[in-house]
């Protein structure tokens, strides 16, 4: 049976061969001779990060390629290139033109390092040569289909081709059979997982003559991409053809119109390799030299993100980030625009961590902070997990993004010596009967958009304290610490001991995490020699917080209990115990839940112990201590899914000696570890990627102790000037400040005391 064979034409114009060491004596590189690569923003650190189209095999359905150039070195499969052109195959599939050459070095010539040669957009894939074309250049339709089965068969991932493909009314009568015989062949070549561009033509004509065509698979659609041309300024060149109001037909039924599978890339004066010889070049003009630039974008796509390959989406993020031109939007000459490779590098979309759970951490629109504390120090095990974490577009694609700035961290304030904006007043009194009253007060003297609203009036915070001659007191207010009044509750009947205890404040920590709203305490003699002690504190509520717009506001409540034994006429010992419950923070770590947290709501317990001995009559030693355990919670919308039993500890000692220079004077060396982490951790989220370029989620632990270990020696001296000023000097170092390594310092300061 005889087969009619239809002529068709190749759509690129060269000019005479280069003598290209006079073309390179202008310029400096590879890159800078390559110009088509900075007009769609390819560069070769995007090559790089891109893998430079390795592993990604390009099929150039062409006139054959010169496997011998210099810009090819090896990458040219002799296993898999071949010959399908009908009567021309004697010398396989070498070119016999010039074409192929020229379009294969364009999609992925090789870098050498040298200032001569070229550069292709995808230098390290590998190639398949299908030669379909006779010596004159044109080539049978025939041939042309069996050159695009063979390339898909052989393994090209992308295939391109710079041939004459569909017809209209207006090119050849028997356009008709010819398109649907095209279309059979490129639904076969999708199936395979294939990917073609194919260049729109040099006819300055509308592509198609604007007849619809229809057959075609959803899955060939989606793998297709035509390429018109434009100039160095981004003009339509006025050869290229236009795809005008060209649409095609699923068989589900789907229309897809041409525009919006059609983008340009530079196709004038666009430098190739040419066939002869092994350092050989060219310029030339077409479609044919537009096309492969597109090729060797999906070809670095699909080496980046082998989902892509999988899902058949190469092609829609080229579309998707083309740089828009002519009339803004889609339109009907440029279709989606300028290929622009740097852009089709940037994430699509928002940025998603899966979580085991099936659901997502969207970390581009997540605002959410983790202000650590002194207990967690800077949890540097977890900024370091967080700084390499890996999260999908919408596209399947995955981007290393740095999440290290959700940590940060709330060191304590420097030390003030004038309150701007505050004025604090104090009073005591002593009754004759033994009754003992005290009253402070700190009022906010800003104006009052600078005030908090907690309310309408200026913010007061109040502390009001009364002990009646048995020894019981009751103290409460609003704002302050509840820890100083549960001490003065628990130690009233030892002045010394009770001043340097709270000095200290080691053994009630979990009540100063819990300060700032209302607070109470009561403390009372059971006999001669034991005392009890009770405390409640809150933090400020929180309908009083001036808060963004989340409601994840944190809070926390505490409760004290203690007792104080005389076991001897010098010794003291104190046991207290604090349960201490936190909403959206923990041990002092502040955090909103909608990105990074360590849990909505924990339960912290612990034991305090606290030693005073007097050593003699001017003399005393405290020893202060607490353990802390906060108990295992699981945590919801957040990177963290569960943290573990945490385990906390805080120490130190003072020594007090008066009347060492004068009366009533007092030295104190203090030597103190405040609260701190030594054991738990966090299950952090984890994504990272399989062989096909899938998410993978995996749940690892991280440590949640700090890397350094805070300690503080200060040396104090205090004493009176007249009966009612007093001066005093301290000088502290801190070793680790905040439980963060190396964070040293020291201050010294001279401060006045005066009674009115």
């Amino acid at each position: 049976m005889r087969i009619l064979l239809y002529s068709t034409v190749c759509f690129g114009l060269l000019s005479a061969p280069l003598a290209f060491g006079a073309f390179a004596a202008a310029h400096a590189d590879e890159y800078r001779n390559t110009t088509q690569l900075k007009q769609i923003k390819v560069t070769k650190a995007l090559q790089d990060f891109a893998g430079n189209g390795k592993g990604i095999t390009i099929g150039v359905v062409d006139t054959g390629i010169n496997p011998s150039h210099s810009e090819f070195k090896g990458r040219v499969s002799g296993l898999t290139s071949t010959c399908v052109a009908s009567g021309n195959c004697a010398g396989g599939y070498l070119d016999t033109n010039f074409h192929g050459t020229f379009v294969a070095s364009i999609a992925a010539a090789g870098y050498s390092g040298t200032s001569t040669g070229m550069v292709g957009v995808a230098p390290q894939s590998n190639i398949i040569a299908v030669k379909i074309a006779q010596a004159s250049g044109s080539a049978f339709t025939t041939d042309l289909n069996n050159g695009l089965l063979t390339a898909a068969n052989r393994g090209a991932q992308v295939i391109n081709l710079s041939y004459g493909s569909f017809y209209g009314p207006k090119t050849s009568p028997s356009f008709a059979a010819l398109n649907r015989s095209l279309v059979t062949t490129l639904n076969s070549v999708a199936a395979k997982g294939s990917i073609t561009a194919i260049a729109g033509g040099n006819s300055n004509k509308l592509f198609m003559d604007n007849v619809n065509q229809a057959g075609f698979t959803s899955a060939a659609l989606s793998r297709l991409i035509f390429v018109g041309s434009v100039d160095k300024n981004n003009t339509l060149s006025s050869f290229s053809n236009t795809p005008g109001t060209t649409k095609f037909t699923t068989l589900d039924n789907k229309i897809v119109a041409l525009n919006s599978i059609w983008i340009t890339a530079p196709g004038e004066n666009v430098l190739g390799a040419y066939f002869t010889g092994n350092n050989s070049y060219a310029l030339g003009n077409g479609t044919s030299f537009a096309a492969p630039q597109v090729a060797g974008a999906l070809a670095l796509l699909e080496s980046r993100w082998p989902v892509l390959y999988k899902n058949g989406l190469a092609t829609k993020v080229l579309l998707t980030t083309a740089t828009d031109l002519g009339t803004k939007g889609v339109d009907n000459v440029y279709g989606v625009g300028l290929l622009n490779v740097e852009q089709a590098f940037l994430p699509i979309g928002d940025l998603n961590i899966p979580q085991a759970n099936g659901s997502k951490v969207n970390v581009t629109k997540a605002t959410g902070t983790i202000i650590t504390s002194g207990a967690f120090g800077s949890m540097p095990a977890l900024q370091s997990k967080l700084s390499r974490m890996t999260a999908f577009d919408s596209y399947g694609r995955d981007f290393g993004v740095n999440l290290s700035g959700s940590i940060k961290v709330n060191g304590p304030p420097p030390p003030i010596t004038l309150s701007v904006g505050k004025k604090t007043t104090a009073t005591t009194v002593k009754f004759a009967e033994g009754n003992t009253v005290s009253y402070a007060e700190t009022i906010d003297t800003m104006p009052e958009y600078f005030s908090d609203a907690r309310t309408e009036d200026k913010a007061k915070d109040f502390y009001l304290s009364m002990t009646d001659e048995t020894g019981t007191t009751t103290a409460g207010g609003y704002g302050y610490s509840a820890a100083p009044s549960f001490t003065d509750a628990l130690w009233n009947d030892n002045e010394t001991s009770k001043d340097n205890v709270t000095k200290l404040g080691l053994s009630n920590d979990l009540l100063s995490l819990a300060q700032g709203g209302g607070f109470l305490s009561y403390g009372e003699q059971i006999n001669s020699t034991t005392r009890y002690a009770l405390s409640l504190s809150q933090t400020e509520d929180a309908d009083n917080f001036v808060t963004s717009s989340s409601k994840e506001v944190s809070s926390a409540k505490a409760i004290g209990v203690g007792v104080k034994h005389k076991i001897s006429k010098k010794w003291n010992q104190g046991v207290t115990f604090n349960l201490l419950d936190e909403d959206n923070q923990w041990l002092g770590a502040t955090y909103s839940n909608s990105f990074i947290g360590l849990g909505a709501k924990h339960r912290t317990m612990s034991l305090g112990l606290t030693s005073t001995i007097d050593l003699g009559p001017d003399q005393n030693l405290v020893f202060d201590t607490s353990f802390a355990r906060g108990k295992s919670v699981g945590v919801k919308n957040s990177l963290i899914d569960r943290v573990s039993n945490v385990y906390a500890q805080s120490m130190g000692v003072t020594f007090t000696q008066k009347n060492i220079i004068k009366a009533d004077d007092k030295f104190t060396v203090q030597l103190k570890q405040p609260l701190r982490l030594f054991k738990g951790s966090a299950k952090v989220t984890q994504s990272s990627i399989d062989a096909n370029g899938n998410a993978v989620t995996s749940s690892d632990a991280v440590a949640l102790t700090p890397n350094g270990r805070e300690f503080n020696l200060s040396f104090g001296y205090t004493a009176p000037v007249t009966e009612k000023m007093s001066w005093s000097a301290n000088l502290t170092a801190r070793k680790d400040e905040g439980n963060i390594k190396g964070n040293n310092d020291a201050d010294f300061v001279i401060s006045a005391k005066i009674k009115f």
